[in-house]
């Protein structure tokens, strides 16, 4: 269910369903050319995250390897919230910030932007990473919550989606930064 309201109410909100399987699922995506992925989510205190310590928040990927695909995580450390984002071109942790506060919204946006992945918090850019030139992204399904066909107990936290958002072109910051202030998708409320 894609929504319009980010009321942080969990009003038209998509909750992970506390166990198994990837709760949203968007088909038939490109992601071999630029993409934009904007989401906002909701981790509340306390959230309990799987083994290792990290939720899967979106991506493309099966596997923890990120075969054919892509991924960005939720980390948890002593300090707090983080993201990682790994994608088959390095198959590598490529990203990590401590930037995630609980019991708020945060815009989430990855962009991909030729052979770069942008990631953005809260319209700040807090990472680019180089993709190889050999990068095949060959999973078109895109999954919120949980890997793509996961079907494996997860995690305990609910964690809120709102206003989930895929273009298929590389937004700029100016862009971004508009989803962040308007809470919006950049067509009009």
């Amino acid at each position: 269910k894609l929504t319009t309201g980010i009321d942080g109410d969990a009003n038209g909100a998509i909750l992970t369903n506390f166990k198994t399987g990837s709760y949203t699922l968007i088909n038939n995506c490109d992601f071999n050319k630029d993409f934009t992925i904007s989401c906002w989510v909701y981790i509340p205190k306390d959230t309990t995250l799987s083994t290792g310590n990290s939720s899967y928040l979106f991506g493309t990927t099966t596997a923890d390897n990120c075969q054919g695909g892509f991924r960005v995580t939720l980390r948890q450390t002593t300090d707090g919230y983080g993201l990682n984002v790994a994608s088959s071109s390095s198959n590598a942790l490529l990203t990590y910030t401590d930037k995630i506060d609980t019991d708020t919204w945060h815009n989430v946006v990855l962009v991909r932007e030729g052979n770069y992945f942008l990631l953005y918090v809260d319209s700040y850019l807090i990472s680019t990473t180089i993709i190889s030139d050999d990068a095949n992204f060959i999973n078109t399904a895109l999954s919120f919550g949980a890997y793509v066909g996961e079907k494996w107990d997860y995690h305990n936290g609910v964690i809120a989606y709102d206003n989930i958002m895929i273009f298929a072109k590389s937004i700029d910051s100016n862009g971004i930064a508009t989803i962040y202030k308007e809470k919006m998708w950049l067509g009009g409320r």
